[in-house]
């Protein structure tokens, strides 16, 4: 995991009295290659005594295309800690609604090219 801070425990929603916020963070293609990531991510959620629940994963389609069953393993750990999963930019890559069958995510997000 190459980001060692997502928010000190005193920033963190839930102590601001934010806690409906959720915090999202872009997971790239290399942490998903890492059959550990869901691990450190949630040991790392421990110590920074962050919420799992007040945590979105943004995962893209080219990571999880690229490492299919890795990521599938990964989204799997962290849903059962109940961190919220999302596809972003669908749609600006492989874009297969049979590889959405077989993601168990929560949220996603289509991508628009930008020229138009």
């Amino acid at each position: 995991m190459g980001h060692r801070a997502i928010l000190p425990p005193a920033q963190s929603p839930g102590a601001s009295g934010l806690g409906h916020l959720r915090v999202a963070i872009n997971v790239s293609p290399v942490d998903l290659r890492d059959v550990r990531f869901g691990e450190k991510l949630l040991e790392f959620l421990t110590e920074q005594e962050n919420a799992p629940n007040s945590i979105e994963v943004e995962i893209t389609e080219t990571g999880v295309i690229e490492n299919m069953g890795t990521a599938i393993k990964t989204i799997e750990i962290l849903r059962e800690h109940d961190v919220t999963l999302s596809l972003d930019y669908f749609g600006t890559g492989y874009s297969s609604l049979s590889h959405l069958n077989a993601l168990p995510l929560d949220v996603l997000k289509i991508g628009c090219p930008k020229n138009r």
